[in-house]
């Protein structure tokens, strides 16, 4: 707070900014409930731009009646993925526990387990209980199933990461944080910088659903994916599939051209023609290591000098392994998540919270997916007392939820679209691309 109010007092943001600044810090606290605040940033934004119309949209955040709200829960509590499902129930009472307005919520959760009738089950009795809306299924096949089934009326927040799922029904939204996300804006991001005809290398021993998706992105945007490769698990040198990829595709028409010159002006003369790779950059479905590994060998084939691609899956605390000595074309996505910023407060608050009840500060990115989700529910059914019809028209707002996973805005589809950082490597670091 006292940054809000610094920079709206310094006044070094231009009006429209601040305006704006004031609206999205006041939107974050009422995901948290703190009316005091929104009141204060309210008296600023008055005090510094009286005609300001977001004004009277932050008084009536801070002076809304609170309404009580029933929030429905489906999650895998028992069966093979009973830790995921426990997991993500944490992130969900750690949001309730925060709220200032928590005895306003009421909980009724149910276990879908890995059974399609058990969510089938859980969705019916939830939806007997007129709750404002759910959160939940975790897994694809429980999500999937649920889909005949779904009230027009009753929006479903589910946390898969099949993202897909979400266009079959107008009631379901998707949240996650799965790199699939990702992968719609990388391809958009190499179509702007100028990327026509790409290759896309992914790792056989995978599911090839990342590389399939950028494959089917990109070449909806009108590129062309000259080739794909899949990585043989277990082998560490790749160079001779490289050189392949290489060979294979060279413009023939080019070399042709070339061929011919070289046998009138130079006929007697062994020469070895090397000429610029014919495609423009290459998108890597892969993890860090795998990343880092590649990148020297690709150099060695000659594939050198062209942007690469790819999605968070390079962190996996890898991709430094060679100081990315080959990496400097390098860029990937990553959401704008404080997760690893110890210093955040909305961290350092959610980290204690789970320490005093559980005695550890150990969390995951599912409990914070599940902490934020649960805060968007209680923000559109009890804070700003909306229902039916007007919780989906605000799920479905252009300004969309400041998380701590990351501001999420959901689509037409109702798909969770979060804001991404791209990020490159400079001298031995990963730094934001800019």
């Amino acid at each position: 707070m006292e940054t809000v109010e610094q920079l709206m007092r310094d006044q070094t943001l231009k009006p429209q900014t601040l305006a704006s600044f004031a609206l999205y810090a006041g939107r974050a606290r009422l995901m948290r409930g703190n009316m005091a605040q929104i009141s204060r940033i309210a008296a600023l934004l008055s005090a510094f731009m009286p005609n300001a119309p977001e004004i009277k949209q932050l008084q009536s955040w801070a002076s809304g009646e609170i309404r009580a709200a029933t929030i429905g829960v489906m999650l895998p509590l028992s069966g093979k993925y009973a830790r995921y499902g426990k997991q993500a129930l944490r992130g969900i009472r750690i949001a309730l526990a925060g709220l200032e307005y928590g005895e306003y919520i009421t909980l009724r959760i149910e276990d879908t387990g890995s059974n399609q009738q058990m969510a089938i089950d859980a969705y019916r009795q939830l939806s007997n209980e007129s709750v404002n809306m759910m959160i939940g299924p975790l897994l694809a096949e429980t999500t999937e199933a649920l889909l005949p089934y779904l009230k027009s009326d009753i929006p479903v927040i589910s946390l898969t990461g099949r993202m897909d799922l979400a266009h079959r029904s107008e009631a379901l939204f998707v949240h996650t944080l799965s790199p699939l996300a990702q992968v719609n804006v990388m391809a958009d991001y190499a179509w702007q910088h100028g990327a026509r005809r790409m290759v896309v290398i992914s790792d056989a021993g995978q599911k090839q659903t990342e590389a399939d998706m950028f494959v089917t992105a990109f070449e909806n945007l009108g590129g062309e994916v000259l080739q794909t490769l899949q990585l043989e698990p277990g082998v560490i040198d790749y160079r001779d599939r490289l050189r392949q990829l290489r060979y294979e595709t060279d413009d023939d028409e080019v070399l042709a051209a070339l061929d011919e010159d070289l046998n009138v002006f130079l006929p007697k003369m062994d020469v070895e023609i090397h000429v610029p790779v014919n495609f423009d950059a290459v998108y890597l479905a892969l993890n860090g290591k795998q990343v880092a590994l590649l990148a020297g060998q690709m150099a060695y084939a000659d594939i050198s000098g062209l942007p690469l691609y790819g999605s968070s899956r390079w962190q996996d605390g890898h991709l430094l392994d060679d100081r990315g000595r080959y990496l400097s074309h390098a860029r990937f996505a990553a959401s704008n998540s404080v997760e690893n910023d110890s210093d955040d407060s909305a961290m350092r608050r959610f980290r204690f919270t789970h320490r005093e009840a559980w005695g550890n500060d150990k969390t995951t990115g599912l409990m914070r997916l599940a902490y934020d989700t649960m805060r968007i529910a209680t923000m559109m059914t009890s804070r700003m007392g909306l229902d039916e019809d007007a919780i989906f028209d605000a799920l479905h707002g252009p300004d969309g939820f400041p998380a701590m996973t990351g501001h999420v805005r959901f689509d037409a589809s109702g798909v969770g679209q979060k804001q991404l950082d791209i990020f490159s490597i400079k001298q031995g670091e990963i730094v934001p691309a800019g």
